[in-house]
């Protein structure tokens, strides 16, 4: 009996350990659904971003296949709860759909006309956003961004409107939102930079959406600008901050603690708006870039300083000098490229401004007035002379023609011996 009960409280012991290990194994093996809430695209003519919002963290691998083109997108325990986009804006996106090619795999497909270049990555969770996979999509086309209109002779100017799409940039008291503010007044200048003679503007986004900080400065380098302006509004923990500042880039460290907490923060703006800090280039084609800086600095230190002294005149300037800093979206090179914050967005009185038009007016005009300043004390500068004319456009008045060139309307008026505030399309008004 004694041996009996020793078998038996052994079997028993054998099948309690059993028991509790499939008890402890289950959630092991189990995998939680994850759960597609939202897809949100936005597409151009060369390129596209797909947001895919999910319920968590997840396991996922994209491809792509040809015959036709597609980009394929599988996710481990996906569960479908979003719906799909149906618009697809440009010539080169076809479709998408999706559907389970096997039991746990959630599938999407994005049906395309040519071959594209694919960046993926998973975001956790910044802000009001939880997990997101971003899937870039750049199109192989011959195709150019730039204007047709757009000729050998023409002074590029790409214009970077900061931020965008799911990275609000800093945002205000009144909850004015940076992205929002910068593009008005990047529209505002290209507008005023494409009514120049010789002159042409480029937007490197002209919508509310995302673009890497790597794909702003190539868009300049690969269309051959001559120089690239990137337009923020800047945030500070003291509300008493204020003024306009520019800056250029550094390969030797920051030229003051505020530089280097710019730098650091609009750096890491590629995190909020979907892509990976990591530069995926070789170390040599990254050391050869550093030394194509060397002269590219010098020029935009210059370029700086010229917009600098035109800020100058719309208001207080922050820093009276072209601070320096590793931003990385200035690293274009061969092309000037100059980072101007038109105000701390977190001060009141300049949130104010920001949203005023008449303010957004002097700052695009005082930029393009420090643009064409450096170009022409270059040698080789394509512009013609400097006009004292100026060629009413539609949508426009006194008050902004005036705050575009820093006058005052009774100035206009008095020049042009005007006995109303009424002008009309296509006049002519001379200048100071």
């Amino acid at each position: 009996m004694k041996n009996l009960s020793l078998v038996s409280s052994g079997r028993s012991a054998q099948w309690l350990m059993l028991l509790l290990c499939v008890l402890l194994a289950g959630p092991v093996w189990a995998k939680s659904p994850v759960v597609v809430k939202q897809i949100r695209l936005w597409t151009g003519s060369v390129e596209a971003q797909l947001f895919i919002d999910l319920s968590g963290a997840a396991k996922w691998k994209v491809f792509s296949l040809v015959e036709p083109h597609r980009v394929v997108i599988d996710i481990d325990q996906g569960q479908m709860e979003a719906a799909l986009p149906t618009a697809m804006e440009g010539d080169w996106l076809r479709g998408m759909r999706s559907g389970h090619p096997t039991p746990g795999v959630l599938r999407l497909v994005v049906d395309l006309d040519r071959k594209a270049q694919i960046e993926p990555v998973l975001l956790p969770p910044v802000g009001v956003h939880g997990y997101r996979l971003l899937i870039a999509l750049r199109a192989k086309s011959e195709v150019r961004s730039v204007p047709q209109v757009l000729t050998p002779n023409d002074y590029l100017v790409v214009i970077d409107a900061g931020h965008g799409g799911d990275d609000p940039g800093a945002i205000g008291a009144r909850g004015t939102r940076e992205k929002s503010v910068v593009l008005k007044i990047a529209r505002r200048l290209a507008r005023m930079v494409n009514s120049e003679p010789g002159m042409r503007a480029l937007l490197t986004r002209s919508q509310d959406h995302y673009i890497s900080l790597r794909a702003r400065r190539n868009i300049a380098s690969e269309n051959d600008a001559m120089v690239f302006v990137s337009i923020h509004a800047d945030a500070f923990h003291r509300e008493s901050a204020k003024g306009t500042s520019v800056y250029a880039l550094s390969r030797k460290g920051a030229t003051s603690a505020l530089a280097a907490r710019l730098a650091k923060a609009e750096n890491a703006a590629d995190l909020a708006g979907g892509v990976s800090l990591k530069d995926r280039s070789p170390d040599v084609a990254e050391a050869m870039l550093d030394m194509s800086l060397d002269r590219q600095i010098k020029q935009s230190r210059q370029l700086g300083a010229a917009v600098l002294a035109m800020l100058g005149r719309v208001g207080k300037r922050h820093s009276a000098r072209v601070e320096q800093a590793g931003f990385a979206v200035l690293k274009a090179p061969q092309v000037p490229s100059i980072l101007v914050e038109s105000g701390y967005i977190t001060n009141p009185e300049e949130e104010s401004k920001l949203r005023s038009v008449l303010y957004r007016e002097q700052i695009a005009g005082a930029i393009l007035a420090g643009i064409k300043r450096y170009c022409r004390d270059q040698l080789d500068c394509p512009l013609p002379p400097e006009r004292k004319i100026h060629v009413v456009q539609a949508g426009e008045s006194l008050s902004l023609i005036g705050a575009r060139y820093s006058i005052s309307v009774n100035q206009l008026k008095s020049l042009n011996a005007l006995t109303s505030d009424l002008i009309r399309v296509g006049q002519r008004l001379r200048l100071p």
